[in-house]
């Protein structure tokens, strides 16, 4: 597991990190949206999205990748400054 004095250029390819689980929410998506200003239907139209495959709305996927990114500064007790 990296340590915060890790720089980009020590992960390697499967590094793994144990974190608090945390859902992802209909306001997370919305203020997401609202924040990003991407408000693609298959992300915030309920009605659209349900007649695709997955029938349901789905998360931004840089929306993920910032929620997994503060799930590991708490996990390592790292506060940003």
């Amino acid at each position: 597991m990296a340590d915060e004095s890790n720089f980009f250029e020590d992960f390697e390819i499967g590094d793994t990190y144990v974190t608090a689980g945390r859902t992802i929410t209909e306001t997370d998506i919305v203020m997401h949206a609202m924040h990003s200003g991407d408000f693609m239907p298959h992300h915030t139209d309920a009605e659209f999205a349900a007649s695709q495959p997955i029938k349901e709305r789905i998360a931004h996927g840089n929306l993920t990748f910032v929620i997994s990114t503060g799930l590991i500064f708490q996990s390592q007790g790292i506060t940003p400054t």
